[in-house]
């Protein structure tokens, strides 16, 4: 189909939508994190991911003058630090940051059946993470003296019993909490800080386990597949000028699953 009129001018729109910009993304070489990535690139914008591996960073298309990679743990303070200085040294200094580690690590069954190990693990990767990236990216702002963005990811599971596992859930309402405070805390330094919560998205991962767009599909009233790029559209969204008077948002991108109710956990066999 060949667009035309306006059509060309949306497309045109998009795609500088970020012209200028600089990012950083946690957790950006895989899943909703690569999915965030190829966004903002698309975008137009500079992004940073930083990742404990390059995972699918090399075959995702975006050009290598858009992007670089540092190589860290973002569960791990001095790692959050490095990030930050290493994309402001390589693209100029920072507009965005997207906390976007996160995952229920061992953490997968009921609470009774949860080893305090897998409680732990799950919580340093989910919870902790995003704290740390709250407080680096805010601090690097006031520092220096710069109007910015952060967007963390959430979960519908912080909202719903049903849609994930139990620890991993709390972690992910924790994450939401904390955004909204840090929201609040910031917005005097025009800071804006938001909170995206997914639903059932179909990774790499879910796609080397068998499990396509045919299945997911199924999982929402909005008969079509949740993908990391529907994620990176809504952080595309937040980070540009459209957005400048959202701050203390939960933006949910789950295709009306919680509206009809959500029992995403339980139909996934769990």
């Amino acid at each position: 189909m060949q667009l035309v009129g306006r059509d060309v001018a949306a497309v045109r729109g998009m795609c500088v939508m970020l012209a200028g910009k600089t990012a950083l993304v946690t957790g950006g070489a895989l899943g909703i994190g690569l999915g965030v990535t190829r966004k903002l690139v698309a975008a137009g914008a500079k992004v940073t991911v930083a990742d404990l591996k390059r995972g699918n960073l090399d075959q995702s298309g975006v050009s290598p003058d858009s992007i670089t990679f540092f190589e860290g743990d973002m569960t791990d303070e001095s790692g959050v630090r490095a990030a930050i200085a290493f994309a402001v040294q390589t693209f100029g200094p920072l507009d965005y940051v997207v906390c976007n580690v996160g995952g229920p690590a061992g953490a997968l069954g009921k609470v009774v059946e949860s080893r305090v190990e897998d409680f732990d693990d799950a919580l340093r990767l989910t919870m902790r993470s995003a704290f740390l990236g709250l407080k680096h990216a805010g601090a690097y702002f006031i520092q220096a003296q710069r109007s910015g963005a952060i967007t963390t990811i959430g979960s519908i599971s912080a909202q719903a019993a049903g849609a994930g596992p139990s620890i991993y859930s709390a972690a992910k309402a924790g994450v939401v909490r904390l955004t909204l405070n840090a929201a609040g805390e910031l917005a005097g330094k025009n800071i804006r800080v938001n909170c995206i919560s997914p639903g059932l998205i179909l990774t790499e991962l879910m796609r080397s386990a068998g499990v396509d767009e045919s299945v997911t599909s199924k999982f929402q009233p909005l008969p079509m597949a949740g993908l990391p790029e529907h994620v990176g559209d809504a952080a595309v969204f937040l980070a540009s000028d459209a957005a400048s008077f959202i701050s203390g948002a939960d933006l949910v991108v789950d295709g009306a699953a919680l509206a009809e109710g959500v029992g995403l956990y339980k139909k996934l066999g769990f």
